[in-house]
Parts: C-alpha cells; structure tokens; sequence
C-alpha cells in the first residue's frame, strides 16, 4: 500500500485458456470494493486477434448469453454487482416468474380430469384427431425445447464463466470476471433455476391441455397462446430493460466450456455428432415422443371405457 500518489503493484500469473496460455497483469490501484467481496479488473496480454488460429478459437468458445429478463440479471450480477442486478433488473425476473408460473399452475389446476372428459360431450373429446393431437403436442415441444440450449448456456455463465470478450473491442481483449462461488450460487437461483421451473411448469401444463382439449380449435388456439408465455421474459426485457444494459448484454460474449471437449472428443468428432443429431435424430426423437403419449393416453381404462371409437384422422376411426 502507500499514501500520495501511491506506487503500482503488478504481480504476473499464468492463465491457461484453451491450448494456449497467457499473462495476466492486476493493477491493484483499480480495484474495486462491492458488497459480495473485492471485483479485480484484469489486463490481459492475449488477445483473440493475436493470429488466426486463436481468432478461430474464440469464436468457437465464446458465446452470448440469452437476451431476456434473466440474462440480463446474470449480466449486470457478474459485471456489477449482485445489489446492482436486484434493483436494475430484479423487477423484470420478478414479474416474468410471476407471469409464467401463475400461468402454468392455474392452467394445470383447470384442467379436469381425463375420465371426465370423455364421458361428457357425447364422447367429444373422442372425436378429436389423433393426428392433429400428435403434432400439437409435436410443435408445442419443439418450441418449448428449443429454449433448453438457452438454459445450458445461462448455466454454464452463470456458474463457471471466467472470461469474456466484447465484441466490438479493436484489441479483442480477453477479460476476466472474478466473483465468489456463494454468489454465483445466488445468481444461478434466481435467474435459472427459477426460468428452469417455470419452463417445465409451463411444458407440464401447456402438454396436459393440449391433450384434454374437447375441439380441434381448442387445440390450435392453446397450442399457440400456451408457447406464447414462455415468450414473456424476452418481451419484458424488450420493453423495460435500460439500454445501458441492453448494449453491454448484447456485445459480451463469455467463456464457455463443452461437456464433448471434456471427455476429449476432438473438435471434427463434435461438429459430426452435432450435424447427425440435428439431422436425422432431433425431429423423430420428438414424433415418436408424441406418437407414444396420445397411444398410451388412448390405452387408459379410464378412456377405453368411454369411449366407443377414437378418431385417429383422414377420415379413419378405430375401435376402443
């Protein structure tokens, strides 16, 4: 330490990143004092334009995390502070929690029980096409999967994420975040274990209704307006997130890390799962789901006995 104009301590360590290393210097004249302990900015000599090959190497690894509600509390916590991130963006989680989980309980909570169903209407909810159910149920899970990446990644950020870049920077400077586990731990809570929850309330919910509905429009309509709850944290971040933060959650991309490349899958051998898996796994995987869970309903003694014949579609019925 020291009074007047100080001297600079620098102490130099080693950061593996990849295959690559490099120094690291700490100004200890800019460091910061937050509520959750001490925030170190760092200088770091590498940077992602030093050749080609480590240009190539983070854009592989570094990525964006989700522009909603939630990651921008992860955001504004990791860069920040934890209090900053409760009274910018506390209000925006606050409110979407509410929103979806309110949803999803109600929903389920109406929804009666399928014996019920098939014996009122005159077998009403018989006459629904089995067809028609399996791709409600089809697009209704494609949707609400297609969020699941968003949730890794958030994960991912929010607990192991040390470095970050921000695009738009000449220099491509490697940044790096230091926050406590306990934290971190907080922040993963609050903005994705609860997205999380909500997530698989609505999923629950959304999937239950669609295969108790008692019209082909019932079915339609819930299809489309149950996905569009899951859309209502991006739609209150778009709508009430400051644009101080809007541009920094945009522009940073963090240091992530790949389950494949941990177990020493080569980079070759993951692209080839990934494209196999997108292409020829990922839609079936998801028709055989649905096509299995509107037969084993059907196969219910609870639905066989009220119903005399189903309508599987195309103008074909089947005897129950």
């Amino acid at each position: 330490g020291g009074g007047g104009g100080g001297t600079r301590a620098h102490s130099e360590m080693a950061l593996l990143a990849g295959d690559h290393s490099s120094t690291i210097v700490f100004d200890h004249n800019m460091e910061e004092q937050h509520g959750h302990g001490t925030r170190t900015h760092v200088t770091d000599d590498h940077t992602c334009k030093d050749d080609l090959q480590n240009s190539e190497l983070c854009k592989d690894e570094f990525e964006a995390n989700c522009e909603n509600a939630y990651g921008a509390f992860v955001h504004v916590a990791l860069h920040d502070s934890f209090m900053q991130a409760l009274i910018t963006c506390g209000p925006m989680v606050l409110v979407s929690i509410l929103i979806q989980g309110i949803f999803s309980f109600e929903l389920y909570m109406s929804i009666p029980p399928l014996h019920r169903i098939t014996s009122i209407k005159d077998g009403a909810w018989c006459m629904v096409p089995m067809d028609l159910m399996c791709c409600s149920v089809l697009v209704f899970c494609i949707l609400m999967f297609n969020n699941v990446p968003n949730l890794v990644r958030a994960y991912k950020i929010s607990l192991f994420s040390r470095e970050y870049i921000v695009e738009g920077e000449d220099d491509g400077t490697i940044h790096t975040i230091v926050v406590s586990t306990w934290l971190r731990l907080w922040i993963f809570a609050i903005a994705v274990l609860t997205e999380a929850i909500t997530w698989t309330g609505i999923l629950v919910s959304g999937c239950s209704w669609i295969v108790t509905s008692m019209s082909v429009h019932d079915m339609i309509r819930s299809t489309v307006c149950i996905m569009f709850v899951q859309n209502v944290d991006e739609v209150v971040y778009e709508s009430c997130c400051p644009k101080s933060v809007k541009g920094p959650v945009h522009s940073t991309k963090y240091h992530t890390f790949s389950y494949f490349r941990t177990w020493g899958v080569t980079e070759d051998n993951v692209k080839l799962i990934g494209h196999i898996y997108v292409s020829y796994c990922h839609l079936p995987l998801f028709l055989l789901g649905a096509v299995l869970c509107i037969y084993g309903i059907n196969t219910w003694d609870s639905v066989r006995g009220h119903c005399d014949r189903q309508y599987i579609g195309f103008g074909l019925t089947s005897m129950m």
